[in-house]
């Protein structure tokens, strides 16, 4: 008999030498603020190496993934800016500050927003589904699919199946990857499974539903929505009573929250948030738990409260 080993891989983007701080997200309250400052993109490539070696150092599987290509003049040329890339990139800032900075941008840096994956034990058909983001809320985030979706193809392709990225058009499939999904599962310290139990509780976090009314809307964009989630879950065929979907709510947004994983995170059974990311937080711990109790085990869950993490 064949023993399956299961791998937890920590995937790492590196920023390139247009790094810059353009601004460009808003909503990240970080973007918006330094906004204009001096970048150092040398700097930047080798804390995103340091940070790396310091999660292999402590026994994680470690990947790094290359910087994107940029400028990615193949965008200015779709919108029908040619010439020489000096006449092209100048054309495009006449015509748009935000193009010209977009095809700078080294935002693919941020490997949370790659892809979203869900192991194939917890697939019906017990494949392993990988589908990069389209990210399609802000334009230059939108550009890191095509290029995301290449790589997992080759770094992937006799181990999964990876899916084209939901439309980059439709504003209704807006998907920002494993930033706005959580998976748990059993820690199990004395098998040939890595540490890892098979069977898992995948939880899908959303900012908004296509038929939200307009006033229940936070100011800033809420990029992942209901409907992108759904269909996640359904490409991927993920198995009923597996998976949860649930808001983060729209103060959050507006405080600076743009995804789940700025104010919550999770780690096989553990898992904390604040009390201001989940409406009637109390009921949705309890369905969680007794959803987890299916997979065979018990929830740790720590609620940080306003007053202790404001």
């Amino acid at each position: 008999m064949v023993s399956v080993r299961a791998v937890e891989l920590q995937i790492d983007g590196l920023p390139g030498p247009t790094h810059n701080f353009a601004g460009l997200a808003l909503g990240d309250r970080a973007a918006m603020e330094n906004k204009g400052k001096p970048s150092n993109p040398r700097a930047a490539f080798r804390q995103a190496l340091d940070k790396a070696k310091f999660v292999s150092d402590l026994g994680m599987p470690q990947a790094v993934f290359p910087p994107h290509e940029r400028p990615l003049l193949r965008e200015l040329w779709s919108r029908g800016i040619y010439g020489s890339p000096q006449h092209m990139l100048w054309q495009a800032k006449l015509r748009s500050p935000e193009l010209f900075y977009s095809v700078f941008s080294s935002s693919g840096v941020w490997m949370a927003n790659s892809a979203t994956v869900t192991p194939k034990w917890d697939s019906v058909d017990g494949v392993l589904p990988i589908t990069p983001a389209s990210m399609n809320t802000f334009l230059h985030r939108s550009l890191e699919a095509p290029f995301v979706y290449r790589i997992f193809q080759k770094i992937f392709k006799d181990v999964a199946v990876v899916h084209e990225p939901l439309s980059r058009w439709d504003a209704r499939l807006g998907d920002e990857g494993a930033a706005n999904h959580m998976r748990f599962s059993l820690p199990i310290f004395e098998d040939d499974m890595g540490g890892f139990n098979l069977r898992g509780l995948n939880l899908f976090i959303y900012g908004r539903r296509v038929d939200t009314p307009k006033e229940q809307l936070p100011s800033f964009p809420a990029r992942q929505t209901r409907e992108a989630s759904v269909a996640i879950i359904e490409q991927h065929k993920i198995i009923p009573k597996q998976y949860l979907l649930e808001p983060i709510l729209a103060p959050a947004i507006d405080a600076g929250v743009f995804h789940n994983d700025v104010i919550s995170t999770n780690c096989k059974n553990f898992w904390m948030f604040h009390e201001g990311a989940y409406p009637a937080y109390e009921g949705f711990i309890q369905t969680m738990q007794n959803l987890f109790i299916r997979v065979g085990g018990i929830l740790r869950v720590v609620v940080a409260k306003e007053k202790e993490l404001p």
